[in-house]
């Protein structure tokens, strides 16, 4: 296995590398790359974090293809990754709250709370539930500090259909807002993107294909049901509120 390795490692590098390196035209033209390599629409505000991305991962291909030919190199290559994906986490986390805080999106401040507390979760045995060393079936027990931490309202019984209502209405409604605001190009997209990628019910058909099987008018109530009792986060998109046919309706 080792001499397999030895024998394919150069040219993974030169050919990963060299690939991994053409993202620099992500950092010198983000729209061009944006609207024709990846085919999405260009929004002007996240411009840097594109920039960002094609720096980062152009130097990743360079020192890939250099670590082909220096051996030394390609354990600090895969440190390199690591550290760059954590960087562009960070970036991206400590931006995205002020991006969305007209509607309600801002971040809440958890957890860093809840890591200034002490609670990081399976790591010491204690986070939003209690870890007990010896592993045990079934429901775990909530850790009662939480609460305290998390603040809001005083805890009470939800019914089911809240919690559904919560959980999925706001994902339709933000796959509206993408619709409406160009980040994807059809509502088919939208379905399938959110079916694979954010695992949206399947049985639902996607957030756009639910939205028509439940009727627009009367999503949009329950969202501005919901939007008057939790937040302007539930606030239906434009679109909604104006269209006067289905998303799949010819």
């Amino acid at each position: 296995m080792q001499k397999f390795i030895n024998k394919t490692i150069k040219p993974v590098l030169i050919i990963g590398g060299l690939g991994t390196a053409a993202a620099g035209v992500d950092a010198f033209f983000p729209r061009f790359a944006v609207e024709n390599v990846q085919k999405l629409a260009f929004i002007p505000d996240y411009t840097i974090f594109v920039q960002h991305w094609g720096i980062m991962v152009c130097l990743m291909g360079v020192f890939m293809v250099a670590a082909a030919f220096i051996e030394a190199w390609r354990v600090p290559i895969l440190l390199y990754g690591m550290l760059e994906k954590a960087f562009m986490v960070y970036l991206v986390g400590s931006n995205l709250g002020q991006a969305f805080a007209d509607r309600g999106l801002e971040g809440s401040g958890a957890m860093p709370r809840l890591y200034e507390a002490g609670l990081h979760g399976r790591k010491n045995g204690r986070g939003f539930y209690l870890y007990p060393k010896t592993k045990k079936k079934g429901k775990k027990d909530a850790n009662p500090k939480i609460y305290g931490l998390l603040g809001g309202e005083p805890r009470r019984s939800v019914d089911v259909a809240e919690i559904q209502d919560r959980l999925a209405l706001l994902m339709v409604n933000e796959a509206v807002h993408c619709l409406q605001e160009g980040v994807i190009s059809s509502p088919r997209d939208g379905d399938l993107g959110a079916i694979l990628g954010l695992g949206f019910p399947p049985f639902r058909g996607g957030p756009f294909r639910h939205t028509d099987a439940v009727g627009r008018d009367g999503l949009r109530a329950r969202l501005e049901k919901l939007a008057g009792e939790h937040g302007k986060r539930f606030e239906p998109a434009e679109s909604l509120k104006t269209m006067a046919k289905g998303f799949y309706d010819e």
